[in-house]
């Protein structure tokens, strides 16, 4: 009984084998067809051998330009004016545009030997307006204005409540006088030449 056992056993064993066998085998299959599959479909879709589809671009140098629009208006903030005198030169500069610094901060170096050649020309200028003071102070003060030479009163360009720097800026003076006594007559005629004689009429009316 024992002996008959035995061979069925076997041959279970070998049909188990056998069918695990095959099993492996079939799925090995089908998963190479599945690989040649997505491979097939991955060459098809974007390992073409077609030149016209191959896009292709040129490199070069060149800049980057950024333009920022807006409206409004344009003011400076927490600017100081700083008056130099001339002839003050920069002896080395420690900052480019475009750095940040904070206060405090070195910006430049100045050349000695120019600030004391500065000085020196601004301490002659203040001895000068020193000496012009000091001139100024020995006149006389004044209200009246007189006339510095004898003759005729021809014209007067100045009213009260005029600035006196400016009525003569624009005239050349307050007043004029004619020397000669004689006044001034402008005739608008072609027919007249110099040295001949003529005769004026002063017409006066009352009112």
């Amino acid at each position: 009984m024992k002996e008959t056992t035995r061979p069925r056993q076997a041959a279970r064993r070998r049909r188990r084998i056998r069918n695990t066998t095959i099993l492996v085998v079939a799925i090995l299959l089908l998963l190479v067809a599945v690989v040649f599959y997505l491979q097939r479909q991955v060459q098809e879709n974007y390992a073409t051998t077609d030149e016209s589809s191959v896009l292709s671009a040129e490199v070069t140098v060149g800049s980057i330009s950024t333009t920022v629009s807006g409206s409004g208006t344009l003011a400076s903030e927490d600017t100081e004016d700083v008056t130099i005198p001339s002839g003050v030169e920069i002896d080395e500069l420690y900052v480019e545009e475009g750095d940040s610094v904070e206060e405090g901060d070195l910006l430049a170096t100045i050349d000695t030997s120019s600030v004391l050649s500065a000085l020196s020309d601004v301490q002659d200028q203040l001895d000068e307006l020193d000496e012009q003071l000091e001139e100024a102070s020995e006149d006389e003060v004044s209200s009246t204005v007189t006339a510095g030479v004898s003759g005729r009163v021809k014209a007067i360009f100045a009213e009260a409540g005029d600035d006196v720097a400016t009525v003569v800026y624009e005239n050349g003076a307050l007043v004029l006088l004619s020397l000669d006594g004689y006044m001034a007559v402008d005739i608008e005629s072609s027919d007249y030449a110099v040295g001949d004689s003529v005769t004026v009429t002063v017409h006066l009316s009352m009112m």
